[in-house]
């Protein structure tokens, strides 16, 4: 018996600790500023540069920018960069004609190009912080706003909700709007609350120009924006987090643009905890509280997974545990109707949840077929309509 219950551990901590962070997240208004960002009385001090990464995006970077430079903040204090990564078609020369400044940065890699054009920003000395923004993604027109209110009240880095934009276009992106209700939105935020850093997710985040400087972008991980959280966090800074503004991107529609964004998540998630958990451990006796955080954020395993083995539990262990494991049922699911109730996607919740066991499977396969096929998982962009 003894064995199932450490069995039972292994999915029971996780979705408890979902319970923990709902318990903390729901009385919570919305939308949710840090306090020290909702006394702030400065409008449109932050001076911003956006900057855009794109491989490939020839596509979307026109509306990407065009929508970026119509954002509702003073014009004279913010601009747009976009980083033509690795391009073989038009990107620079359409991002430059819809009003951004380029970079090119021909080695393929969202780290890399972010660092390469951070180091470049470094040497200009008119701006205050930067907003890092996928090429397909759209900001809510008030997101600066947000963000100076942010920056004037001393934040080092700050994380927007990271939202799905086309939510109702199939099975798959209402399940994918309601995972990144929690993973992006009820999750950090409950974090934050507690007082740990929220999180880093690639897209929609701003970082001050001092964390810029002491914190180099050097993450060239499968992974690179949860790595580079490790950095932040190593280096002592935290992450704030907000949903009073979101980031809107493109989530892939069919099952085969899926498979390479769910490898590179899960497999670099792996490869983060391998290289860094040993690091962040050694913070403890300095940072106990600060560490437990960032420790149950990086060691947290994909809820997917979590749910395959509460599954397995509720149908082969004895009784007492698949009881504790119905429960462990339970906190996932309340946690993830109060992120649908808080983010308004209540009426998709349902067909959601019927479609959640081969939405798992679907992931599960394409984890395994990656860790097959491709022993070694380099960067590769996510294919989409």
């Amino acid at each position: 018996m003894t064995w199932w219950w450490l069995v039972w551990l292994l999915g029971g901590i996780p979705s408890f600790y979902l319970l923990l962070l709902t318990w903390v997240a729901a009385p919570l208004p919305y939308p949710w500023l840090p306090e020290k960002a909702r006394s702030s009385r400065a409008q449109g001090q932050t001076r911003f540069r956006i900057v855009i990464p794109a491989h490939n995006e020839a596509k979307h970077i026109a509306t990407t920018v065009t929508a970026a430079l119509a954002l509702d903040y003073r014009r004279s204090h913010f601009s747009v960069l976009v980083v033509a990564n690795a391009c073989t078609d038009e990107t620079a020369e359409v991002a430059q004609a819809a009003g951004a400044a380029v970079l090119s940065y021909p080695p393929p890699g969202k780290g890399g190009a972010l660092d390469y054009a951070f180091n470049q920003l470094l040497r200009d000395p008119s701006w205050d912080a930067v907003l890092v923004l996928d090429a397909d993604s759209v900001l809510d027109p008030h997101a600066l706003t947000v963000l100076d209110a942010c920056f004037q009240c001393g934040a080092e880095a700050v994380q927007l909700r990271y939202a799905v934009r086309n939510v109702r276009v199939n099975a798959r992106t209402e399940i994918a709007a309601i995972q990144l209700a929690s993973l992006n939105g009820v999750r950090p935020l409950a974090r934050s609350r507690f007082g740990w850093s929220a999180g880093i997710f690639g897209n929609g985040f701003a970082l001050a120009r001092a964390t810029v400087a002491a914190v180099p972008y050097r993450a060239h991980g499968i992974v690179e924006d949860i790595e580079y959280h490790q950095h932040l966090f190593l280096a002592g800074k935290r992450v704030d987090f907000t949903d009073a503004a979101a980031v809107w991107a493109e989530m892939p529609v069919a099952r085969h643009q899926l498979a390479t964004q769910r490898a590179r998540w899960e497999r670099g998630k792996l490869w983060t905890i391998r290289h860094y958990a040993p690091q962040v451990l050694r913070q403890l006796l300095r940072r106990p509280w600060q560490t437990v955080g960032q420790l149950f954020d990086l060691l947290i395993p994909p809820i997917a997974w979590v749910a395959i083995l509460l599954a397995l539990l509720a149908w082969i262990a004895p009784q007492p545990v698949r009881i504790a494991a119905l429960l462990g049922f339970g906190a996932i699911l309340i946690h993830y109707l109060h992120a649908a109730h808080r983010y308004r996607l209540l009426p998709l919740f349902a067909r959601a949840l019927m479609h959640a066991p081969r939405y798992i499977f679907e992931k599960l396969w394409a984890v395994l077929h990656s860790m097959v096929t491709e022993r070694r998982l380099g960067w590769k962009r996510t294919e989409r309509d």
